[in-house]
């Protein structure tokens, strides 16, 4: 795990999981909760620091996300983020498409900072998947009572 953003933002995403973790979840295996967990912890920072890092992270899932998704046409339970990124692998079964928290934490971070998010060369909310996102956010929030 790196103890400075500096070096985590270089890497892409934080590795949250302890050396003797299974590899199907650590390094280079990235899960959309546990990068939730660390970019929702950094963003309550009071460190203006910190707050950036949790940006730069958020960034670096969204395009994650989106530039496998225009491979592939599809989302992943995990994310392999060496060599450009690519679904992950190893552990009990398949990498899983469509998974839950993928999508929650793709919505999350859309909800929290769409307007400064970029899927690469494109504002994240002009990309079609993420627009469709978007707008599947603000119909369910719609839903909530308020």
């Amino acid at each position: 795990m790196f103890s400075r953003g500096e070096e985590a933002t270089t890497v892409g995403q934080l590795d949250p999981h302890l050396p003797e973790d299974r590899p199907a979840v650590g390094l280079p295996q990235r899960l959309g909760h546990l990068q939730d967990l660390l970019i929702r912890g950094l963003a309550k920072s009071p460190s203006a620091r910190a707050q950036e890092v949790a940006f730069q992270l958020a960034q670096n899932w969204i395009r994650t996300n989106c530039d496998i998704y225009s491979k592939k046409s599809a989302k992943y339970e995990k994310y392999d983020v060496s060599n450009g990124g690519h679904p992950g692998g190893g552990g009990e079964y398949e990498v899983q498409e469509g998974f839950g928290w993928t999508n929650g934490v793709v919505l999350m971070l859309l909800d929290r900072y769409g307007d400064r998010l970029s899927s690469g060369t494109h504002t994240a909310f002009l990309e079609p998947h993420c627009l469709a996102a978007a707008l599947l956010l603000t119909l369910l929030l719609s839903l909530l009572p308020q």
